[in-house]
């Protein structure tokens, strides 16, 4: 017979739920809301050959620079989910986010005249992961 100093206080049990619920929940929906995690990081097999993205914009002078995603508002700061889908979406939905993009760094004083999206190539040199050599070359252009 359970006697009532035997049960598990009600605070620990939902406290437990809730506990699994948000460390499964991030992993199997594959979010990556800090400070959950769905472990993605740590689940891709690091090679010393990787592909990545690269995103600038062209200023009214020329010069290209890299898209500061870090200093725009909160809702660009996962702008590298979209750089790694951004070659399946329509061309209507491209000129939508790198308008979207422009926007977003001309409202925080920036001239832009066009985003380009670069495909890169970097080749690292294995125990060490010093940067050998990258490679880029421009996959999409937006004018602006």
């Amino acid at each position: 017979m359970t006697t009532r100093a035997d049960r598990v206080p009600r605070v620990a049990v939902v406290f437990t739920v809730v506990f699994l619920v948000l460390l499964v929940a991030p992993a199997v929906g594959e979010w990556n809301a800090w400070p959950f995690t769905g472990w993605q990081l740590f689940s891709h097999v690091r090679a010393a050959d990787q592909s990545g993205w690269r995103a600038t914009y062209v200023d009214d002078a020329g010069v290209e620079r890299t898209i500061p995603f870090g200093s725009l508002p909160r809702s660009y700061h996962g702008s590298l989910g979209v750089l790694k889908s951004f070659s399946s979406f329509s061309a209507a939905r491209r000129t939508a986010v790198c308008d979207a993009w422009a926007s977003a760094l001309r409202q925080r004083g920036h001239a832009v005249r066009a985003i380009n999206l670069y495909r890169t190539h970097t080749h690292l040199r294995l125990g060490h992961q010093r940067v050998v050599r990258t490679r880029s070359s421009l996959a999409y252009s937006c004018a602006s």
